[in-house]
């Protein structure tokens, strides 16, 4: 699993979904998300980040919708 070094903030003009969603999209363009490597559950990475476990599903599961993202089998 995947370090990620990620940051939100709560008083930025856009909401923490898109906060998120922008910052994953951009590791994974960048690379520094390799694509064998599976992300921290939603749990973990709200403990991380300080934001709702629901915040960070919404955004795994637009990642998936848009194809960025995988399920594991």
């Amino acid at each position: 699993m995947t370090s990620l070094c990620l940051e939100v903030d709560p008083n930025a003009g856009a909401c923490l979904q898109e906060q998120l969603r922008k910052t994953l999209l951009e590791a994974i363009r960048m690379g520094s998300l390799p694509s064998e490597d599976a992300l921290p559950s939603c749990r973990k990475l709200s403990q991380q980040l300080g934001i709702s476990r629901n915040t960070v599903a919404i955004v795994y599961e637009k990642l998936v919708e848009d194809g960025y993202l995988i399920r594991p089998s």
